[in-house]
């Protein structure tokens, strides 16, 4: 487990890596060391101010794509219409926003139990702290997107 940095870091390197070429014009517009809907109201606001024709939002969490969801409301964008929000996490929460929020569903990815069974592993003395635990998130598909 690692703080903010470090799955921010892990998050882009593997956003980067899976990119096609015709999507290399993305672009990071705001990084910040507090997941929070004021963030993402704050950052879709910059994103929009600097690069009006953006169509599509990932956010790096579901309560900074909460924030990005209500600045884009009370600015007058329509969502999915005008601009596209995704988050990542898979709040349970995010099924309650206007439009539901589409997310990359992590928790719901067996991430709890991978962890509890190397934690298990590791205090029994089968493994190692040093092994990694790999899970694959899936799309969860909301009217956001």
């Amino acid at each position: 487990m690692g703080g903010i940095d470090y799955f921010k870091s892990d998050r882009r390197r593997s956003y980067e890596r899976h990119v096609d070429a015709a999507s290399r014009e993305a672009i990071v517009v705001c990084e910040v060391d507090l997941l929070s809907l004021d963030t993402g109201v704050d950052g879709f606001r910059r994103l929009m101010a600097q690069f009006p024709e953006t169509d599509t939002v990932i956010a790096f969490s579901d309560l900074m794509a909460m924030g990005a969801l209500n600045a884009a409301h009370r600015d007058g964008y329509a969502v999915p219409g005008d601009v596209r929000i995704v988050g990542n996490d898979g709040l349970t929460l995010g099924g309650l926003t206007v439009p539901p929020l589409t997310t990359l569903n992590v928790i719901g990815s067996g991430l709890a139990e991978a962890i509890t069974d190397l934690i298990e592993k590791i205090l029994d003395g089968s493994a190692e702290p040093s092994e990694k635990v790999t899970v694959t998130p899936r799309p969860l598909w909301r009217e956001s997107a």
